[in-house]
Protein backbone atom coordinates (compact mmCIF):
# COMPACT_ATOMS: atom_id res chain seq x y z
CA UNK A 1 0.00 0.00 0.00
CA UNK A 2 2.74 2.59 0.63
CA UNK A 3 4.71 1.67 -2.32
CA UNK A 4 1.23 2.68 -4.51
CA UNK A 5 1.24 5.68 -2.71
CA UNK A 6 4.55 6.81 -3.39
CA UNK A 7 4.81 6.03 -7.26
CA UNK A 8 1.21 8.20 -6.97
CA UNK A 9 2.52 11.17 -5.25
CA UNK A 10 6.15 11.35 -7.53
CA UNK A 11 3.73 10.95 -10.49
CA UNK A 12 1.95 13.60 -8.84
CA UNK A 13 5.15 15.68 -8.23
CA UNK A 14 6.67 14.89 -12.21
CA UNK A 15 3.46 16.23 -13.60
CA UNK A 16 3.01 19.43 -11.57
CA UNK A 17 7.10 20.15 -12.01
CA UNK A 18 6.16 19.29 -15.83
CA UNK A 19 3.72 21.44 -16.29
CA UNK A 20 4.83 24.11 -14.52
CA UNK A 21 8.07 23.88 -16.52
CA UNK A 22 6.23 24.11 -19.54
CA UNK A 23 4.12 26.43 -19.23
CA UNK A 24 5.55 28.97 -17.18
CA UNK A 25 9.33 28.53 -18.19
CA UNK A 26 10.83 32.08 -17.13
CA UNK A 27 8.77 31.87 -13.85
CA UNK A 28 8.78 28.16 -12.70
CA UNK A 29 7.96 27.45 -8.87
CA UNK A 30 10.10 24.61 -9.25
CA UNK A 31 13.26 26.13 -10.36
CA UNK A 32 12.64 29.13 -7.86
CA UNK A 33 11.86 26.55 -5.06
CA UNK A 34 15.26 25.17 -5.69
CA UNK A 35 16.78 28.98 -5.12
CA UNK A 36 14.61 29.67 -2.41
CA UNK A 37 15.92 26.31 -0.68
CA UNK A 38 19.54 27.50 -1.35
CA UNK A 39 18.80 31.28 0.20
CA UNK A 40 17.57 29.77 3.59
CA UNK A 41 20.47 27.80 3.22
CA UNK A 42 22.49 30.77 3.36
CA UNK A 43 20.80 32.71 5.55
CA UNK A 44 20.46 30.12 8.09
CA UNK A 45 23.87 29.69 8.41
CA UNK A 46 24.82 32.78 9.15
CA UNK A 47 22.45 33.87 11.79
CA UNK A 48 23.13 30.27 13.53
CA UNK A 49 25.57 29.11 15.25
CA UNK A 50 28.43 26.36 14.37
CA UNK A 51 26.71 23.65 15.33
CA UNK A 52 23.06 24.39 14.26
CA UNK A 53 24.60 25.85 10.96
CA UNK A 54 26.48 21.87 10.37
CA UNK A 55 22.80 20.21 11.38
CA UNK A 56 20.81 22.93 9.53
CA UNK A 57 23.72 22.05 6.41
CA UNK A 58 23.07 18.56 7.03
CA UNK A 59 19.10 18.64 6.64
CA UNK A 60 18.58 21.05 4.06
CA UNK A 61 21.18 20.74 1.49
CA UNK A 62 20.54 17.23 0.68
CA UNK A 63 16.89 18.09 -0.26
CA UNK A 64 17.97 21.21 -1.82
CA UNK A 65 20.59 19.59 -4.04
CA UNK A 66 17.97 16.37 -5.13
CA UNK A 67 15.30 18.87 -5.80
CA UNK A 68 17.27 20.52 -7.69
CA UNK A 69 18.72 17.62 -9.77
CA UNK A 70 15.03 15.95 -9.86
CA UNK A 71 14.23 19.58 -11.79
CA UNK A 72 17.01 19.82 -14.06
CA UNK A 73 16.37 16.08 -15.34
CA UNK A 74 12.85 16.84 -15.95
CA UNK A 75 13.70 20.24 -17.79
CA UNK A 76 15.93 18.08 -19.71
CA UNK A 77 13.59 15.44 -20.64
CA UNK A 78 10.61 18.19 -21.99
CA UNK A 79 13.75 20.06 -23.52
CA UNK A 80 14.15 16.97 -25.44
CA UNK A 81 10.84 15.95 -26.19
CA UNK A 82 9.59 19.50 -27.46
CA UNK A 83 12.42 18.96 -30.36
CA UNK A 84 11.85 15.64 -30.82
CA UNK A 85 8.02 16.81 -31.53
CA UNK A 86 8.87 19.90 -33.76
CA UNK A 87 11.37 17.96 -36.12
CA UNK A 88 9.06 15.41 -36.32
CA UNK A 89 6.56 18.01 -37.78
CA UNK A 90 9.24 19.43 -39.87
CA UNK A 91 9.80 16.45 -41.93
CA UNK A 92 6.32 15.62 -42.26
CA UNK A 93 4.29 19.20 -42.93
CA UNK A 94 6.80 22.06 -42.70
CA UNK A 95 9.63 21.00 -45.46
CA UNK A 96 7.31 21.22 -47.98
CA UNK A 97 5.78 24.58 -47.97
CA UNK A 98 9.35 25.37 -48.38
CA UNK A 99 11.08 26.48 -51.89
CA UNK A 100 11.91 23.71 -54.13
CA UNK A 101 15.88 23.60 -53.06
CA UNK A 102 14.49 23.52 -49.78
CA UNK A 103 11.60 20.26 -49.99
CA UNK A 104 14.82 17.79 -49.67
CA UNK A 105 16.17 18.51 -46.64
CA UNK A 106 15.96 16.46 -43.14
CA UNK A 107 16.10 17.66 -39.95
CA UNK A 108 18.22 16.98 -37.38
CA UNK A 109 17.10 14.07 -35.91
CA UNK A 110 16.34 12.88 -39.07
CA UNK A 111 19.86 13.22 -39.95
CA UNK A 112 21.23 11.79 -36.41
CA UNK A 113 19.42 8.46 -37.33
CA UNK A 114 20.80 7.93 -40.68
CA UNK A 115 23.96 8.60 -39.40
CA UNK A 116 23.18 5.82 -36.57
CA UNK A 117 22.03 3.16 -38.90
CA UNK A 118 25.44 3.71 -41.62
CA UNK A 119 27.54 3.20 -38.10
CA UNK A 120 25.72 0.31 -37.64
CA UNK A 121 26.05 -1.35 -40.89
Amino acid sequence: MALRWRNQTCLKVRRWVDRDISVHPRQSIALLGAFLAMLIILLGASALGSLATVGFWILIFPTWAAWTVFVVWRVIRLTRAITIKGDRAYDQKTKFTLPPQYADSESLLAASRRGRRARRR
